[in-house]
């Protein structure tokens, strides 16, 4: 009889334990989104710490390719914006997943080190999508008084050049 209630008790802590197991991991997975800050934004960077984890080779990998026909955030625009300014890809076409401001765009011009000598952003406003030159990042804005991607609006970015372009 006491081998049946040693086995009692054996099935009732494995649903327990099951259940200890499920808490624990969406506390961690909670705890990484809030460090990440930014709810939405948190997420993504998770995203793309495995999109990267299960990459073969990310030093060769085309980072465009992997956010093509995407949702971009912040992070992500940093992501692809590093990846062009460094030559690991030449283009990307996306949909901003928030709005995304030129001053989103400047931080991560600054993050990147993409600065003059004076430490100032290498950074232009542009009225057309045509290629700049001099080794800047460029924006395309059609209307200068709004400064931002939508939600849902699409977003070009390419190389061209020593410059990276960004047009909707």
């Amino acid at each position: 009889m006491s081998m049946r209630g040693d086995f009692y008790k054996f099935e009732l802590s494995l649903p327990v334990a099951i259940a200890v197991m499920v808490v624990l991991a969406a506390v961690i997975v909670s705890f990484i989104i809030f460090a990440q800050g930014k709810g939405g934004s948190g997420f993504q960077s998770l995203e793309d710490f495995f999109r990267q984890l299960f990459m073969k080779n990310p030093q060769s990998a085309d980072i465009c390719k992997a956010y093509n026909n995407t949702e971009v955030y912040r992070g992500d625009l940093t992501t692809v914006l590093a990846a062009l300014w460094n030559g690991r890809c030449k283009s990307a076409n996306m949909t901003a997943g928030s709005r995304l401001t030129e001053q989103d765009i400047m931080a991560a011009i600054e993050e990147l080190g993409i600065v003059d000598s004076t430490g100032g952003a290498l950074y232009a406003s542009r009225q057309s999508c045509d290629s700049p030159s001099g080794g800047m990042v460029a924006v395309h804005w059609p209307d200068q008084s709004k400064r931002w991607f939508e939600k849902g609006s699409r977003i070009r970015m390419m190389r061209s050049g020593d410059a990276v372009l960004i047009c909707p």
